[in-house]
């Protein structure tokens, strides 16, 4: 329930400053109205550096890498599970008549009824 300070007794206002300046001492958020701040998490300490230092650092190159530096001519070399995975599903797909359409050669007919006068 939120305190209002007006309607507080003078006891009451009393410790109200009391805890307003205990939670300056403690370096701890005023909330009298008790609405959800986010103080608790805005005021942890950040994971990055604790969770980056966790795993090893990974010097040794990628297949992504690999393809990256390396010319076109050696590429076809390079070919990751996922790559093998997409290229079966295509065939499969192109098999049962579900691939992309065809390309049509040259400009559309033209329709005589579609012409204006």
């Amino acid at each position: 329930m939120p305190v209002v300070p007006n309607t507080l007794t003078p006891a009451a206002l009393r410790l109200a400053q009391l805890i307003k300046l205990s939670c300056g001492v403690f370096n701890e958020v005023y909330n009298p109205t008790q609405i959800r701040t986010g103080a608790k998490y805005l005021k942890r300490k950040l994971k990055g550096h604790v969770t980056g230092s966790y795993y090893t650092p990974n010097s040794f190159p990628s297949v992504y890498d690999l393809k990256k530096h390396f010319p076109k001519e050696i590429q076809h070399r390079f070919i990751t599970n996922e790559d093998k995975y997409k290229l079966h599903m295509t065939l499969a797909r192109k098999r049962r008549g579900k691939g992309k359409p065809k390309k049509k050669d040259g400009p559309p007919p033209e329709d005589p009824k579609s012409k204006k006068k």
